[in-house]
């Protein structure tokens, strides 16, 4: 149970849970090879699944291709790369082991 802070809930202390990280990406035809941690360029072990996003049409468009990629350090993480605006992102989740940059 939480405990009532007695402050009214106001907008500007809203924030989005779990927003996507610009993150440098180097591609060969289109697909990540490496990713850079920290400075350095970590290679992509493996693509292990690759999927593609499109919605709100008839607000906002967005259009993302979101890749799930084993790295050569072990790690598991999920990016994205928008396809409107352009630019790669690491789509974080508290709960995945080892996602963090």
């Amino acid at each position: 149970m939480v405990a009532d802070p007695r402050t009214a809930v106001r907008p500007d202390r809203l924030r989005a849970l779990n927003q996507p990280r610009p993150l440098d990406v180097k591609c060969d035809s289109e697909l990540p090879v490496a990713i850079s941690q920290n400075g350095r360029w970590v290679p992509v072990a493996e693509i292990v699944d690759v999927w593609m996003v499109e919605d709100d049409w008839w607000r906002a468009p967005a259009a993302r291709r979101y890749l799930h990629l084993m790295l050569a350090d072990g790690r598991s993480m999920t990016i994205f790369e928008d396809l409107i605006a352009g630019g790669w992102y690491l789509q974080y989740y508290r709960f995945q082991a080892g996602s963090e940059l």
